[in-house]
């Protein structure tokens, strides 16, 4: 008997469902060419440094202004922060893939800190938010590791918290976040805000923070999950916690030793 459609009485061709190489072509084509125009930008934004760099250095003629050494370190932030990108993006398609070890900088902690912050100072400025760094000179020092993702990550919620709380209410008090970095026995940092405090149904019964758990409807408790591997990683610790009468802490440690860490 000829099934309707079937020419020739063959049975119908059935397309066998697309194995996980036919699923990845398309993001690897993507990852690509992302990788390529990030890569054009990055030597373009080298380029405009290096010119920015020698007009600093040089005599400026009658009336020209010398280059702003604040943009050349704005220009740095965004530099570092591209290359972060690059890196990611060519992790996309590495059998490795996202390992915490993947967020390791070359840089030390306080220069990393200070890329974190420079990043999210803008939003900080809209907001109206102060934001104050206090590390030790010893710590400062120190190799960063994979800590920039766990810095921004804090600063980020902090800044989205006291910002929602100010658009939904105007007696909001002002803004403040202070980062605070420790070299005692541990590394010891403390992301602290005066804002609203996290939402109780982030933590259990017994006052844990449940990491993955998120009220955002644009998020998936993502950063803070990423925080927590990371953390670990380092064989250290990652506690957020509301503060009394308001705000949140986040307590991030780990050895200081590097023998004790898998990075």
């Amino acid at each position: 008997m000829v099934q309707p459609g079937s020419p020739s009485g063959q049975s119908p061709s059935i397309r066998p469902a697309p194995g996980p190489e036919a699923i990845a072509q398309p993001q690897e084509k993507l990852t690509h060419e992302l990788a390529n125009l990030l890569d054009g930008g990055l030597r373009n934004l080298s380029r405009t440094m290096l010119q920015l760099r020698g007009q600093a250095r040089e005599q400026p003629a009658d009336g020209a202004k010398p280059a702003d050494p604040a943009i050349l370190e704005q220009l740095e932030s965004v530099n570092e922060a591209m290359r972060r990108m690059a890196h990611l993006i060519r992790t996309l398609n590495s059998p490795r893939n996202l390992e915490p070890r993947t967020f390791r900088s070359t840089r030390d902690v306080g220069t990393t800190v200070r890329h974190a912050i420079a990043l999210l100072t803008p939003a900080a400025e809209m907001a109206g938010v102060k934001v104050e760094v206090d590390i030790d000179e010893s710590l400062a020092s120190l190799p960063a590791g994979p800590i920039y993702p766990v810095i921004a990550n804090a600063v980020r919620n902090s800044l989205d918290a006291i910002a929602q709380e100010q658009r939904r209410s105007g007696a909001a008090p002002p803004g403040e976040i202070r980062i605070e970095g420790r070299l005692e026995d541990w590394v010891v940092f403390r992301i602290i805000d005066n804002g609203p405090g996290m939402n109780r149904r982030l933590f259990n019964e017994a006052g844990e923070f449940c990491f993955g758990r998120t009220t955002k409807s644009t998020g998936h408790g993502l950063g803070l999950s990423l925080s927590m591997d990371i953390a670990r990683s380092l064989r250290g610790r990652l506690r957020p916690r509301n503060l009394s009468p308001r705000g949140t802490e986040i307590l991030f440690t780990y050895p200081l030793s590097p023998s004790e860490t898998e990075w």
